[in-house]
């Protein structure tokens, strides 16, 4: 298998140039060759931060559209996510994915590498880019103003997560790589947030591996403020803590319980006891047999069946209590999560709970989430652009916004959509959006994970309980400001002003221009 086609495709054009000189045969030829090869397909395992080919492929034509056009004017782009889908069981978003989107935006750059799949690309569905715009995306430096909400802040549906301010080439085409990061991210930790409130003092761990293979949703359940995870390479990575119990399949593979339990302890020293591979209780029997023989208090862990009863039943059972710890597993959510510390506090249980979940915090349903531009520079000012829906909702923002937060006794009670213009709204009001990259240099810390997660816990806990509760129903209180509401009505009346001069003006100027076009292809053609 060939990992990288560019690389490939270098090695043979050396070789060819030594033997038959420059320009023998062309690289679009080499690279057709060496896709007949018999030993595999050709995989760029390469996503680094920067990579520029994460867009999708209308973006690179707008681009080339903006190029040849000389639309360059500055233009502001919007990033909102518009509703928060009910499974998430929260009334509120967890902002994550911030740190990873700004370290790319920081490191984008098309290398060679990326230059060559992008003609690749375009030969394979006959679209000719030409040599100037080649060049340009060579050359191309990403110098937008990026303003963010921090990783770790609390949000709501309709307000701006990110402002991206630039070209209207540099701001468009990152609009992938900005919705990809932020709402799945976003969404996984929104999730989490959810099942650590109601968790309270049970320590939660993701077990989230399995059910997504990228180690962004591992970062994102740990923001939200889980206490380590299954996922060595996020452990390693995030220099989190790494926790994990015991298998069913090391039980099934020894065919005695009693043997199985003793033998992990004695490999591992983790007396952690998978207790539900045959029967629960009878598992809970052996698992409390070895306990006794290595004199040592152990933990269990509970994958099926009913937790509540299950739990008890160990309790009554567990009299001289060998049994320290239970670990719940079992596709566990919030509201199973609310169930179980109700009734631990009901039936007085005492012993310490832990809780592992991985399919319920990463399994999300999408989330709509959107990135539109709202302004673009005609003559030193900005004109507003609307996209206009039956569903409010679709509408997008207009102007150089602010969001602000107000707080009365430490606790968030509103926000304010403003026109940068207008100032804070009043005296207890606090500034949402930061400026994180001036001309394309970060110009903010990407704080480390401990950090990140104080400050996550410290924005969920300035919600009043209502919005804390987890019903999606309840809404947190967000308006638009005076100035920002009068430039929304002004952009929808502007759009919707049916103007028969300038549509005739526009269709003159069109005929023209496809008439001097016709007359240079007849002149070049020799007039046939």
């Amino acid at each position: 298998m060939i990992l990288n086609e560019a690389e490939e495709v270098a090695r043979i054009e050396k070789i060819i140039k030594s033997m038959f000189g420059e320009n023998a045969l062309p690289k679009s030829k080499i690279r057709k060759a060496i896709r007949h090869f018999k030993d595999g397909d050709y995989y760029d395992l390469r996503v680094d931060p920067g990579d520029p080919l994460i867009m999708d492929w209308y973006h690179l034509l707008v681009m080339f559209v903006a190029f040849e056009g000389n639309l360059d004017q500055r233009s502001v782009f919007y990033h909102t996510m518009r509703k928060i889908p009910d499974d998430l069981e929260s009334s509120y978003f967890l902002v994550s994915g911030m740190n990873f989107l700004l370290n790319h935006l920081a490191k984008l750059k098309f290398e060679e590498y990326h230059i060559e799949a992008i003609q690749r690309m375009a030969e394979e569905i006959d679209v000719d880019l030409p040599a100037d715009f080649i060049e340009y995306l060579r050359g191309f430096q990403f110098k937008a103003d990026v303003m963010i909400v921090p990783e770790g802040s609390v949000m709501h549906p309709g307000e701006p997560f990110v402002k991206v301010t630039g070209t209207f080439a540099e701001t468009l085409f990152v609009e992938s790589l900005v919705i990809s990061t932020l709402t799945f991210m976003t969404g996984v930790a929104t999730k989490t947030s959810g099942v650590i409130t109601e968790a309270g003092n049970i320590p939660v761990f993701g077990f989230d591996l399995r059910r997504s293979p990228n180690i962004f949703a591992s970062w994102a359940t740990l923001v939200a403020g889980c206490a380590g995870t299954s996922n060595m390479k996020a452990a390693q990575v995030f220099g989190a803590k790494v926790t994990g119990t015991m298998m069913h399949a090391f039980i099934m593979l020894i065919g005695n319980e009693l043997l199985a339990f003793y033998l992990f302890w004695l490999i591992t020293k983790s007396a952690v006891f998978l207790i539900d591979t045959i029967n629960t209780m009878q598992g809970a029997i052996n698992a409390i047999e070895i306990a006794k023989i290595i004199n040592e208090k152990i933990a269990v862990r509970l994958d099926s069946g009913d937790l509540i009863d299950l739990i008890h039943e160990i309790s009554v059972l567990d009299s001289e209590n060998w049994i320290d710890t239970i670990v719940l597993t079992n596709d566990l959510n919030r509201t199973k999560i609310r169930a179980i510390t109700e009734a631990l506090v009901r039936l007085g249980i005492k012993k310490k709970i832990v809780i592992g979940i991985g399919t319920n915090l990463v399994n999300i349903n999408p989330i709509a989430s959107v990135y539109k531009i709202t302004a673009a520079q005609e003559n030193g000012f900005f004109r507003s652009c609307i996209k206009l829906s039956d569903d409010v909702e679709k509408e997008n923002l207009q102007g150089d916004i602010e969001i602000w937060r107000e707080y009365q006794n430490d606790k968030a009670i509103r926000d304010v959509i403003s026109l940068a213009s207008e100032g804070s709204p009043g005296v207890n009001f606090r500034r949402i959006m930061i400026l994180a990259m001036k001309e394309g240099e970060l110009i903010v810390d990407l704080l480390e994970l401990a950090k990140i997660q104080a400050f996550a816990k410290l924005n969920v806990g300035t919600l009043p309980d209502i919005y804390r509760k987890g019903d999606s129903s309840v809404n947190f209180p967000v308006s638009l400001s005076e100035g920002a509401r009068k430039l929304k009505e002004e952009a929808r009346k502007e759009a919707t002003t049916f103007d028969e001069e300038t549509r005739e003006r526009t269709l003159v100027m069109i005929r023209e221009m496809e008439r001097q076009r016709k007359k240079t292809i007849e002149v070049k053609n020799g007039g046939r």
